[in-house]
């Protein structure tokens, strides 16, 4: 699997427009890539309805 940077909401792949977004290891510190763009209001209450 290969990640993209976009975050799934139902079965449709989207690309956030808020603030960016990276995953830190935690054994390490490292920031991890790729960087995710975070999710509107309505594309985070979309994938609580889902949910």
């Amino acid at each position: 699997m290969t990640l993209e940077g976009t975050s799934l909401i139902g079965q449709q792949s989207v690309a956030g427009n808020a603030a960016s977004i990276n995953a830190i290891n935690p054994a390490t510190g490292e920031t991890l890539e790729p960087t995710y763009a975070g999710g509107s209001k309505a594309e985070v209450d979309k994938a609580c309805e889902l949910a």
